[in-house]
């Protein structure tokens, strides 16, 4: 952990947190589609949607550089050129990479800033406004593509070993696929964190970590037990109670469910447009859940039920600020700028929590193949 403290700026009003020691918040439910508990149709699933989100993931980044490239007087010259950040290093290089990357990258926020305030109001609002739509562009970027990355790694458990279908006539080996993710949450991140910022969160007195890079390396989530209906999300009938088979690709039209949301992907999209025809893998979608208990593991059912936040030891921010932080005081997290620490997996000493990643080879309706 990495950060700076501003005194610029108020933080949001504090939530309630739980007491001291370690405080963690996430996801325990998606409503909506739900992922076939295992084996091939578990994979094309993960892997359909892990497809969208890299789509998505791309097609942001590209209209958030093009935004920056507009607004930065030596355009896309004036970025840092790009660094292996997803590779880790020996701790002290670790730090002086990080160190130079921060300073790099808020020399640039700072020149930026200045020229800003130099211009007439005009160009002033004008630039201030794509500023803010390259900003929402690049963190729904990163976003996206640290859910392509949670749905690729899924298929490791079941599937080692693949080679998949990533668009008409080309594959690549799900372990290069994975990898591919992990250097663009890293690339995408340090873009987020370096030029438009990122705070840790204060909540009655405890500081919370919501970096989605630091977040993206714990690799456990939650498994949450309930009780609920299931419905297949092509025609809508209860699980057993049609023929559409799991992972099977069907057509379905686009359209919005009763409770607005896209009968699609089950949430509230731009992407699916109402009456088109889209090819949707036949899974199962969640209703009327009633929750009963909620546990970590390193596999959890819907592969998007993460860790969202952590608190953090004061301690350690105090050594890191020279005293501790105050409440409601804006602090900066620097981690997306620095090196990859590594992966976490629950349960397994720290020694051991870098898990080779693996890929999936079996027939399917997505063409992954041997």
């Amino acid at each position: 952990m990495n950060v700076q403290s501003d005194r610029s700026s108020a933080a949001s009003p504090a939530r309630s947190a739980a007491g001291t020691g370690l405080t963690i918040g996430g996801t325990i439910i998606r409503y909506g589609e739900q992922a076939p508990r295992g084996g091939s149709g578990r994979a094309s699933w993960c892997l359909f949607h892990g497809l969208e989100e890299l789509r998505k993931a791309r097609r942001d980044y590209g209209i958030a550089l093009r935004l920056l490239i507009e607004v930065l007087p030596g355009g896309i010259g004036s970025l840092p050129e790009p660094y292996p950040l997803q590779s880790p290093h020996p701790r002290a290089l670790g730090y002086t990479v990080g160190t130079r990357r921060v300073r790099q990258w808020f020399s640039l926020r700072k020149s930026f800033d200045e020229r800003q305030e130099a211009l007439d109001d005009p160009w002033r609002i004008r630039m201030e406004t794509r500023l803010a739509d390259a900003e929402g562009h690049a963190r729904h970027a990163l976003q996206a593509i640290c859910n392509a990355y949670n749905f690729f790694d899924d298929i490791t458990y079941d599937y080692p070993n693949a080679l998949v279908e990533v668009s008409v006539g080309k594959t690549k080996r799900l372990v290069e696929l994975i990898d591919d993710c992990h250097t663009m949450v890293h690339r995408f991140g340090e873009l987020v964190g370096g030029f438009f910022g990122c705070e840790i969160e204060e909540a009655n007195g405890v500081w919370f970590d919501r970096c989605l890079v630091s977040l993206l390396h714990l690799r456990f989530g939650n498994s949450t037990g309930f009780t609920a209906r299931y419905v297949c999300v092509v025609c809508g009938a209860d699980a057993g109670d049609c023929d559409h088979r799991l992972g099977q690709s069907y057509s379905k039209i686009a359209g919005l469910t009763n409770d607005g949301n896209c009968n699609i992907c089950g949430e509230r999209c731009e992407a699916h447009v109402a009456g088109n025809t889209y090819e949707v893998p036949a899974s199962y979608r969640i209703t009327d859940i009633e929750v009963q208990e909620v546990s970590l593991v390193n596999r959890p059912r819907d592969p998007l039920t993460r860790i969202e936040k952590r608190s953090l030891d004061p301690r350690m921010l105090a050594d890191h600020l020279g005293r501790p932080p105050e409440p409601g005081e804006r602090v900066l997290d620097h981690a997306c700028m620095f090196p990859c620490g590594g992966f976490s997996h629950y349960g397994v000493p720290q020694s051991r929590t870098t898990r080779p990643i693996a890929g999936v080879r079996t027939p399917s309706p997505h063409k992954l193949e041997a």
